[in-house]
């Protein structure tokens, strides 16, 4: 048994639905989305938690020079004082 939205899954994944006209017709556009994002799968595996930490790893920009410090600078003016 299966919904109406992964067996529409199939038919975009066969190739005789586009995934446009599959978005006008689903139960639910935007889970259907979600299935076609997640290639079908309906649950997540520790696998799939690592692969995904992996790609983050791999797309994330490499470390650079430390921002400058937002601490006052020394050769500003003087504080003010109340006497």
């Amino acid at each position: 048994m299966q919904t109406f939205d992964q067996a529409l899954f199939g038919h975009v994944k066969a190739g005789r639905v586009t995934f446009e006209d599959a978005m006008r017709v689903a139960s639910s556009p935007h889970d259907f989305k979600l299935l076609m994002q997640a290639d079908g799968r309906r649950g997540t595996t520790m696998e799939d938690v690592a692969a995904t930490q992996d790609q983050r790893e791999k797309a994330a920009p490499s470390p650079a020079a430390p921002a400058p410090s937002a601490a006052p600078s020394p050769s500003g003016p003087p504080p003010l004082t109340v006497a």
